[in-house]
């Protein structure tokens, strides 16, 4: 399901996202403490509170664009390479069920599955998965057996046993 190209994207993404947030905060704060070497220089009264807005200007960009644009990104990534490179787990049995609902896992939206392990459909029997909803829908039918590859609980791959 995942490739070694999505990874180096992902990477890519990222870096590009981190850029966005650094830069501009810190061409904010490089002019803050310009004009407060300047304000101290001139003996200004007044320009820290510039220099003190410009900085807090600064934090909260950063700050922001941190938490909102670069961390869903850096998830992901993150994601992908514990898709790839982390420690995986097979698992054989009956697709029971394909959750509509999204939930969140590790920073990463996806749908529940559930597979049943057991011969004789018992509840103790079924294992909880959950699908990446980036991917493309499940091409199985429900009852289908299933190899699902995992790594904690999120699906690295499946196909068709």
């Amino acid at each position: 399901m995942y490739t070694r190209q999505e990874q180096q994207q992902a990477a890519q993404q990222t870096r590009q996202r981190l850029m966005v947030t650094v830069i501009p905060a810190a061409v904010v704060f490089v002019i803050a403490v310009v004009l407060f070497v300047i304000g101290r220089l001139n003996r200004s009264e007044d320009m820290w509170k510039l220099t003190a807005a410009l900085t807090l200007a600064a934090g909260v960009y950063a700050t922001f664009f941190a938490g909102v644009y670069v961390k869903p990104m850096r998830d992901y990534r993150n994601h992908i390479n514990y898709m790839l490179d982390g420690r995986r787990r097979e698992t054989t049995g009956y697709l029971i069920d394909f959750s509509e609902n999204l939930s969140e896992r590790n920073g990463v939206e996806c749908h529940a599955i559930m597979i049943n392990v057991g011969e004789k459909d018992e509840r103790e029997d079924d294992r909880l998965f959950y699908y990446d909803v980036k991917k493309l829908p499940l091409p199985f039918e429900m009852g289908a057996k299933v190899t699902v590859t995992s790594n904690d609980m999120m699906v690295a791959d499946i196909r068709e046993a």
